[in-house]
């Protein structure tokens, strides 16, 4: 089990830091974040645009309090974490991708600070004072400094379990079944549309994946951590819907299930589809695999596979949430005197 989305992992680590107990699949489920599947060929990163969002969903379904900030200075930022971490709490820091800040040294005036990050520092890395300015220079857009760190788990249960995965599978349908995504000047394929345009231009033989935009190669990234974040949240609602039906009765309970099934075949789809490009194998076996179309389009299958599982648990969803649900009464024709 591989669920590959750095913003909701660090969430989870530093809320489960101070006491949460909720399942790591569970936690990815309740953020929202599988009820997205973006893409755009030129744009790997549409895949990150709702970072902020997803995150504070996962900790709120969870109960999550927690205190936040984006301060004003590299004082401030310093200020906010010391007292965190004094009070023996982690602290979610944002960046290109999030870091986990786990300790903070203070000796005459020089600063010491000690994080983690997955793939860049698994096993921890420290800043002097010159990294944390490059972290402060690195953006000025909004968010670029937002700083979270869970304190506690609030006890409330005013919402359900059953609750929250009804209103994620009813996000999932309004998600997967919108085509595109306009925010301003970002577009991105939604749903089962980005699902259909990536099968095609894995079979388009004019697509080049390794072509280079700005001495950078973009489109290549679609075999890395882009579509990684994307595709292994199968595994995270078959996880979740798959615990949640067990305590609902009849029909319903019955249909969630199979929808969750449903997404776990289609994580095995992408296993496979993983084996074939032969990221594991490392770039140069990844970088000649995507240059071969036979290869591409082997991929292209499995793709399709998954994305017809995907299909076929959104039917079952859209028939499971009917139920309970008063039909809508048409309206009777009156004939014009």
């Amino acid at each position: 089990m591989r669920l590959l989305y750095v913003p909701v992992d660090i969430a989870w680590k530093a809320a489960y830091y101070v006491g949460m107990s909720c399942h790591y699949p569970h936690f990815y489920a309740k953020s929202g974040y599988p009820t997205f599947f973006l893409y755009n060929l030129d744009n790997p990163w549409v895949f990150d645009i709702f970072r902020f969002a997803v995150v504070d969903s996962a900790l709120d379904s969870c109960n999550v309090h927690r205190y936040e900030g984006e301060p004003g200075s590299i004082e401030e930022t310093v200020k906010f974490i010391h007292e965190m971490i004094t009070h023996g709490r982690l602290v979610w820091m944002s960046w290109y991708d999030p870091i986990l800040v786990y300790g903070i040294e203070i000796n005459e005036g020089s600063i010491r600070l000690h994080w983690y990050h997955p793939y860049f520092a698994p096993d921890g890395i420290t800043w002097g004072p010159d990294e944390l300015q490059k972290w402060w220079e690195w953006s000025d857009v909004k968010g670029a400094h937002k700083l979270i760190a869970p304190a506690d788990i609030k006890s409330d249960d005013s919402v359900t379990e059953i609750e929250i995965a009804e209103k994620l599978c009813e996000l999932l349908l309004k998600n997967f079944r919108q085509k595109e995504l306009n925010l301003d000047s970002l577009k991105a394929k939604m749903g089962l549309a980005a699902y259909d345009q990536y099968i095609a231009d894995l079979k388009n033989k004019d697509i080049n994946f390794l072509e280079k935009i700005n001495d950078e190669k973009p489109r290549l990234l679609w075999f890395d951590i882009p579509i990684y974040a994307q595709w292994t949240q199968n595994f995270a609602l078959h996880a979740y819907l798959s615990f949640v039906s067990k305590n609902i009765p009849g029909e319903k309970g019955k249909l969630m299930l199979e929808a969750a099934e449903l997404f776990g075949k289609a994580y095995a789809n992408w296993l496979k589809w993983e084996k074939i490009v032969g990221r594991e194998k490392g770039d140069k076996v990844l970088m000649k695999n995507v240059a071969k179309m036979d290869v591409r389009i082997k991929a292209a299958e499995e793709v399709t596979k998954a994305r017809d599982n995907v299909a076929k648990a959104l039917e079952v969803i859209d028939k499971m949430l009917k139920i309970g649900k008063p039909k809508s009464r048409k309206k009777r024709k009156t004939n014009p005197k």
